[in-house]
């Protein structure tokens, strides 16, 4: 709720600032992108009386959830032909049809609209809704028939959506997997080998599933020993790792941090140094302080699994 009203109050400063390009951009730290005017988007907001319905949360990077204006004017592309599943109850896949990066880890989950570099920092990714959304009420699963009809001859049993995206968010994750096709995955969007041994399947979505479930948070890890012991200002000034130990300032620092997971990658990003750097020279909320200590143990419990993943596909893939 904070968030929001803090969104309105920064929207609304936008909104009764002065109509002159420059200060606007200066003012509200907006780069310029060729093909968009931010005039036009000032002058979209005069007509608007609430604020509020236009401020969705947002899939900025991985863990990292902030708000937009989801304006047509003022968001250089909304891509409202895809977002607008992502407007209701529904989790998509993000992945990118291409990495130029040497590894493998541009998948994640969601269940907000998202930023167009999510997923995938050397190019761009792409969202895949598992629901589609014929209207607000009626939705069906986002597989083509011939995907439905190879997977229920597959197994000879009904799997449900949630079943197979866990299995498939599974082999994403498995190390083996993201080796063996590095080169395809540079260039095309990932291919799921699906192995005909149904317990195999069973093990592998469950695993899947409880992962999307900890990367939504929709599940919260929760070990209770400290990771930020020392108080203080809580201001960013610095992101220095050494000693097992994440330093924001001289003083203050995230604990129980081992190299593997301040190393840890999705899309490029390392989770844990984007987080910190994006917020250098600000002082940390009592939220973000908490999602930087979850974003540290949902990457521990991760590693955990893709270890689980790699000997459940050692043998096959």
């Amino acid at each position: 709720m904070q968030k929001t009203v803090y969104s309105s109050k920064r929207f609304n400063e936008f909104r009764m600032s002065k109509a002159e390009v420059n200060e606007l951009h200066l003012k509200f730290r907006v780069k310029k992108k060729k093909g968009w005017d931010i005039l036009k988007g000032y002058e979209a907001l005069k007509s608007v009386e609430n604020l509020d319905s236009l401020i969705k949360k947002i899939q900025y990077r991985p863990f990292d959830v902030r708000y937009i204006l989801y304006e047509n004017h003022l968001v250089w592309r909304t891509v409202e032909k895809v977002m607008q599943h992502m407007e209701k109850d529904n989790i998509a896949l993000i992945s990118a049809r291409s990495n130029k990066s040497n590894n493998m880890d541009h998948f994640f989950f969601t269940k907000f609209i998202t930023e167009a570099k999510c997923g995938e920092s050397t190019t761009q990714s792409q969202i895949f809704p598992l629901y589609i959304y014929e209207n607000t009420i009626d939705r069906e699963e986002n597989f083509t028939l011939d995907f439905r009809k190879y997977i229920d001859s597959l197994y000879k049993i009904y799997l449900k959506p949630e079943e197979i995206i866990g299995y498939i968010y599974g082999i994403l994750y498995s190390p083996i997997y993201r080796k063996k096709y590095t080169q395809l995955l540079k260039y095309d969007f990932p291919r799921i080998p699906f192995i005909e041994d149904i317990k195999i399947f069973k093990l592998l979505s469950d695993v899947g599933w409880k992962l999307i479930q900890i990367h939504l948070k929709n599940e919260i890890i929760k070990e209770n020993y400290p990771l930020f012991p020392i108080k203080g200002n809580n201001r960013v000034e610095k992101v220095d790792f050494r000693n097992n130990k994440i330093f924001i300032n001289d003083l203050q620092f995230f604990d129980n941090i081992t190299e593997e997971i301040f190393n840890f990658q999705i899309g490029g990003y390392k989770v844990l140094n984007r987080y910190l750097t994006y917020r250098r020279e600000r002082v940390l909320s009592l939220e973000e302080i908490e999602n930087i200590e979850n974003i540290i143990k949902t990457v521990s419990f991760t590693l955990n699994q893709m270890k689980r993943i790699e000997d459940l596909t050692k043998d096959w893939i």
